[in-house]
C-alpha cells in the first residue's frame, strides 16, 4: 500500500500552521505543494511565498500527534517545535 506522509503548511512569517494534511494509506496520490496551494480552502488566496510546507517522513513523529501535543513551525528555520508539557514529578 502507498503511503502518503504529513504536510503541514505554514505561514512563513510568524510559523502558525495553516493546514495539518494528516497521513493518508492506500489508493490516493501525494499532492505537489502547488496543486495543495490550490485545493485546500484555507490556503486558496494566499500569495504563495508567505507559505511555506513541510513535509514529515511516514510516521515522523507520530507519537506527539498522537499525544495531542501542540506545535508550530519555526519561521527561520522551517522545523517543527513542540510543546511538550514536564514530567512531574512524584513526591514520596
Amino acid at each position: 500500500m502507498k503511503q502518503i506522509p504529513r504536510k503541514i503548511y505554514y505561514d512563513k512569517g510568524t510559523g502558525t500552521v495553516l493546514l495539518d494534511t494528516g497521513e493518508s494509506v492506500g489508493s490516493v496520490f501525494e499532492e505537489t505543494i502547488e496543486q495543495g496551494l490550490e485545493s485546500y480552502s484555507v490556503l486558496i488566496g494566499r500569495a504563495p511565498e508567505t507559505v511555506g510546507c513541510v513535509r514529515l517522513e511516514y510516521g515522523q513523529y507520530s507519537e506527539y500527534f498522537a499525544q495531542g501535543y501542540a506545535y508550530r513551525v519555526n519561521a527561520e528555520t522551517g522545523n517543527v517545535e513542540w510543546e511538550i508539557p514536564p514530567v512531574e514529578e512524584s513526591e514520596n
